[in-house]
């Protein structure tokens, strides 16, 4: 019975040890990127299962997947609306200044209207984050003429495996400001770390979080989010990669 006793104490007292410093952090980071996957699906489900796009830039008229996230909430897309919830998009773990308004530590992987075709195929190695401006919507409705004036939506059924496909990665840069088109899109694993103040394995021990479509988070390399390929993974549409 002692020893039982003993067990749990040391348990609880590891578990409390796990929750300091950077562990605490990792795991605030994961309770972040599950309330962000919790606002992308009820955006999805008031918009016939539609996500945000990464990016919409057409002249002045510009947006990013936090300003539209920020209205599940009941907010606008505006500066002062963004400050009242600016922590949701924000890893404690990223302590990289910013010039120039609040950090936010995660990006949309993209996919490229230009190259990639719409609408995406299960062969499709672009991923979820729409970059809409007026060259890649042209091509757009190029490939697809059935989209008139309209503009390609990304929708949760057009993502074969919600389960191994990342909604957001972690991007820890100077220039990945809460609220920017900038940074709001991400290409690839090697655009992930732009840190010039903190050491990169330090960071979450050395991996970062991922948010997938299903709203589940994963900790890996990010040679290993990149799948057998390094080319794919959790980054594109594609299934099996």
């Amino acid at each position: 019975m002692v020893v039982l006793v003993l067990m749990v104490l040391g348990g609880a007292v590891w578990a409390v040890v796990e929750r300091t410093g950077e562990p605490r952090r990792t795991w605030g980071c994961q309770r972040r990127l599950k309330e962000l996957g919790e606002a992308f699906l009820q955006y999805a489900r008031d918009r016939d299962q539609a996500l945000p796009a990464g990016v919409v830039q057409f002249g002045e008229r510009e947006g990013s997947w936090d300003r539209e996230l920020a209205r599940v909430w009941g907010l606008g897309g505006d500066e002062g609306d963004l400050e009242k919830v600016a922590d949701r998009f924000w890893c404690p773990s990223d302590r990289e200044p910013r010039a120039d308004g609040r950090p936010r530590s995660y990006s949309m992987p993209m996919y490229e209207l230009r190259t990639e075709g719409w609408p995406p195929t299960r062969r499709s190695e672009g991923g979820v984050g729409l970059y809409l401006d007026e060259d890649r919507v042209r091509a757009a409705r190029e490939w697809d003429p059935t989209l008139g004036d309209g503009v390609p939506v990304m929708r949760v059924g057009m993502i074969p495996s919600p389960a191994d496909t990342a909604l957001l990665v972690e991007r820890v840069a100077i220039r990945n400001v809460l609220g920017r088109a900038t940074f709001a899109c991400i290409l690839n694993a090697r655009e992930q770390w732009g840190a010039k103040t903190l050491e990169r394995d330090r960071f979450h021990n050395g991996r970062f979080n991922y948010l997938m479509v299903d709203g589940h988070v994963e900790r890996m390399t990010e040679r290993a989010s990149g799948g057998h390929t390094g080319e794919g993974g959790v980054w594109t549409l594609r299934p099996d990669d």
